[in-house]
């Protein structure tokens, strides 16, 4: 993954001042914002643009240090003022997308993006940045035409994948969600999501090695979450083997006390495996976290029975 701040230093480096001139006065400040040095670079950017108020790139590093001191209406102020002094200051643009997308006003971030995309059409976080836009906007269609452009740019950019892979499962298109999760792996095998996501729909497809496979490498990534724990156990469970599905139930429970699916499907293995007793406690416990899962729980009871009591 990139974080964005990493993304604008780079471009502030390799596009604001191309080739790093030493005797751009830009450059001093840049290297001082590269070192995290965000006092001493507001320092001499107030005074060039005090010097030369007409200077549209010193707004717009000016606005890059604001937003990385959290000044994000003082960031936007300076952005649109790049802006105004130079319509087509691509980076400006760029960067008070990413904040009004941010404050949740897309259209207006789209329309930035889009004035970046027409400015610089080969840049893949311009596309993949209103991918998201969309991507939150509802515009599952758009949003997945922006995603495949950025991989055609960049095809080791593993967000992209991993984003439309969503988009894809949303739209019930899981064997093409599937490829995108895979395909994001290959390009970043540290991915948490991509495993738990490929992992459910394994799940759904009834492939129950491939789904214990992701969420085991899950686990591996981020052992402290619960959900990837009672998720391998559903596998487990519906693999056929309730002693590990309980196990797992078992350890979601003790890294989150409140998770009331985990006592609701350890009980359900529990009673499958005659337990009765101990069935009957994670019921009870799970109905006093969630009292409305009454009716389908006893659905469910009910049905494991009959399903265990058929293998008699």
């Amino acid at each position: 993954m990139r974080s964005q701040a990493t993304t604008i230093i780079f471009l502030l480096t390799s596009l604001l001042i191309p080739g790093a001139a030493q005797d751009d006065p830009l450059s001093p400040i840049v290297i001082k914002l590269q070192n995290r040095d965000y006092a001493g670079a507001l320092e001499m950017v107030n005074k060039l643009i005090k010097a030369n108020p007409t200077f549209g790139r010193a707004y717009t590093v000016r606005c890059q240090i604001k937003k990385e001191t959290g000044q994000i209406d003082e960031a936007l102020t300076d952005c649109s003022k790049a802006i105004e002094l130079s319509p087509k200051e691509v980076l400006a643009l760029y960067q008070r997308g990413v904040m009004l997308a941010d404050k949740g006003n897309l259209d207006a971030a789209i329309a930035d993006f889009d004035k970046v995309i027409v400015l610089a059409p080969k840049a893949p976080m311009a596309w993949e940045n209103r991918a998201q836009a969309r991507q939150a906007k509802g515009d599952q269609d758009g949003a997945i035409s922006d995603y495949t452009k950025v991989i055609e740019l960049d095809p080791r950019f593993a967000e992209a994948y991993l984003n439309r892979g969503v988009i894809l499962q949303e739209k019930g298109r899981y064997d093409e969600a599937i490829t995108d999760y895979t395909k994001c792996i290959e390009v970043n095998a540290n991915v948490f999501s991509a495993y738990t996501n490929r992992g459910g729909l394994r799940l759904y497809k009834q492939d129950f090695d491939g789904a214990i496979a992701d969420f085991n490498q899950a686990i591996k990534l981020e052992p402290k979450q619960a959900e990837s724990y009672g998720s391998r156990a559903e596998a487990y469970f519906q693999k056929g083997n309730s002693a590990e599905a309980v196990r797992d139930f078992s350890r979601a429970i003790e890294l989150n006390a409140q998770y009331v699916e985990a006592y609701a499907e350890r009980g359900i293995a529990l009673l499958y495996q005659r337990q009765e007793a101990e069935a009957q406690k994670d019921f009870e416990q799970c109905l006093k976290l969630n009292p409305a899962m009454k009716g389908d729980l006893e659905k469910r009871i009910e049905y494991t029975k009959f399903k265990r009591d058929e293998k008699k």
